[in-house]
């Protein structure tokens, strides 16, 4: 994976774009409005106040800002920072911009980045839920994240706690690829105690944020970058989240954008499951395992590279699917494992045996077994 080229000299439209970024009242709509309507970010300058205001719902006093011309030493300014960064920009138009991004009714007029623009361009599923996620909800996610990560899908996700840093690190540790979008600048570490997980993600993945460097993770930003990361992706699954909460924003976001949507079960009595049932009942597709969301995109994606040809469970016997899907991350004994399989304990016990070879399950003490992170 590369980077996208990104060096001074900054191009022409790229500090037009940044410049018209920077001008009160004038969002990623309006900015396509007008370079569709001029040709280039270059030429939406130097005309004249009474010819902005033509163009539909142009307010008087951006078009008086555009008419002023473009603050190009500001705009260098940010392509530097950025550069700094270790980071790059690019825009609808682009030959790096992600076709499906590009592809949405609103992309984003500037996409800032770090790591690798080609992974944001793969074949991409997004993975959201609540923030205070419960040990199961934070137990699916890694599972889901690791076998999709596995089979050389790109887990898209938002880097909040719970259910979107679970998908991140299990992605990460399976060796796969993961695209984090931020509701602020590059510079800015948000959530706190984000910054690790965000230099082990640019590794080989990349962070992606709509917003230039210093800006701010203020709650406006984070309905626009859930749109991102549903404009990413093939799909999106809600892994936890209640019936009010930014992940069936995410959701909506995606149907709207013509996108696959897919939520992970809950417990019946679980408050935090509840949007997810709800879109079950909406007609999302169920998920509980990464072979349940490639299904439903009919898609055999190739094996993440240094893996063998079977990938998530496609080496598993029918017997060890049996007790995989009854293993949790957490230790159970043994007992606990035969009773929920319905199997005699020296079957169970060979089955765990080949399982822990393969590395889908760990032994700990007290003849207890746990689902070993993203082994499923």
């Amino acid at each position: 994976m590369t980077q996208a080229p990104f060096q001074p000299p900054f191009s022409e439209e790229l500090l037009s774009r940044i410049a018209l970024s920077l001008v009160p009242g004038i969002g990623d709509m309006a900015i396509k409005r007008l370079v569709e309507r001029f040709g280039s970010a270059t030429e939406v300058w130097g005309r004249g106040e009474l010819e902005y205001t033509m163009i539909a719902r142009m307010r008087k006093g951006a078009a008086r800002c555009l008419a002023k011309g473009p603050d190009l030493d500001a705009a260098s300014r940010i392509a530097e920072r950025t550069m700094a960064l270790g980071g790059w920009i690019v825009y609808p138009g682009h030959p790096s911009y992600p076709e499906l991004l590009g592809a949405i009714s609103d992309p984003p007029a500037l996409l800032y980045g770090r790591g690798s623009i080609e992974a944001a361009s793969g074949l991409c599923v997004a993975m959201v839920g609540a923030r205070r996620a419960s040990s199961y909800g934070r137990a699916a996610a890694e599972k889901i994240a690791g076998g999709l990560s596995r089979a050389g899908v790109v887990v898209v996700s938002g880097l909040a706690m719970g259910i979107d840093s679970s998908c991140h690190k299990a992605a990460v540790e399976a060796g796969g690829l993961t695209v984090a979008v931020k509701g602020c600048g590059l510079d800015v570490a948000y959530p706190r105690g984000s910054k690790g997980l965000e230099e082990r993600i640019v590794e080989s993945g990349a962070v992606v944020t709509q917003y230039p460097p210093g800006t701010a993770p203020e709650a406006r930003h984070f309905p626009a970058r859930n749109r991102i990361i549903s404009g990413l992706s093939r799909a999106v699954v809600v892994v936890e989240a209640e019936m009010k909460s930014g992940s069936l924003i995410t959701a909506r976001l995606a149907l709207e954008q013509g996108r696959d949507v897919l939520a992970v079960p809950g417990g019946i009595f679980s408050w935090g499951s509840k949007g997810c049932h709800w879109l079950l009942k909406q007609g999302a597709g169920l998920v509980e395992s990464a072979r349940d969301v490639l299904e439903e995109l009919g898609v055999e994606p190739p094996c993440a590279p240094g893996r063998n040809a079977s990938c998530d469970e496609a080496d598993l016997s029918p017997e060890e699917r049996v007790v995989v899907d009854k293993l949790l991350e957490e230790p159970q004994h043994m007992d606990s494992i035969c009773a929920a399989c319905q199997l005699p304990p020296g079957e169970v016990g060979r089955i765990l045996l080949q399982l822990e070879l393969k590395g889908f399950v760990s032994s700990f003490a007290g003849n207890r077994y746990g689902l070993k992170t993203g082994g499923r």
